[in-house]
């Protein structure tokens, strides 16, 4: 897949993250309807000649031109492919901006139920570095995404 090609048949909105199709390619593709379908993971995915693209990965290489290895949702939301809420990313970065799946704990954040607030911290290698308390969860998991990503 070449930016160019992608460019060809798709239209991509970075404002609302959204792509329509240029050109008829099926029935179930009008011109200028929404492209792909969501998963029930939360991702968007959209099917270009018989394979299977995720929405974001797309977005990236129709403004970049290229697929990096991984591209981080800013805010978590899977369905979200504005330009502005994408970067690239590593394993590590990756897995530190995701809720854990079977607690719904964040990393880098725990309750502090005797003063009725949220604590941050981080592991860097075998030692943890205090962030901070704060108000909120939301607060919290800011500033250790602040941490991590500068």
């Amino acid at each position: 897949m070449s930016q160019e090609y992608l460019r060809s048949i798709l239209n991509y909105d970075p404002e609302s993250g959204v792509f329509t199709w240029k050109e008829k390619i099926g029935t179930r593709c009008p011109v200028g309807g929404t492209a792909g379908s969501i998963h029930h993971r939360g991702y968007w995915n959209i099917r270009i000649n018989h394979a299977l693209y995720r929405a974001h990965r797309l977005a990236w290489l129709y403004i970049h031109g290229s697929f990096p290895d991984l591209i981080d949702h800013i805010n978590g939301n899977r369905s979200d492919n504005r330009i502005s809420n994408l970067r690239m990313s590593n394993k590590i970065l990756n897995g530190r901006n995701q809720e854990c799946h079977r607690t719904g704990k964040t990393p880098g954040v725990r309750s502090r139920p005797k003063i009725g607030k949220w604590e941050a911290y981080r592991s860097i290698g075998n030692k943890y570095k205090y962030l901070g308390t704060y108000w909120t969860k939301e607060e919290a998991n800011n500033a250790v995404l602040d941490s991590i990503y500068g």
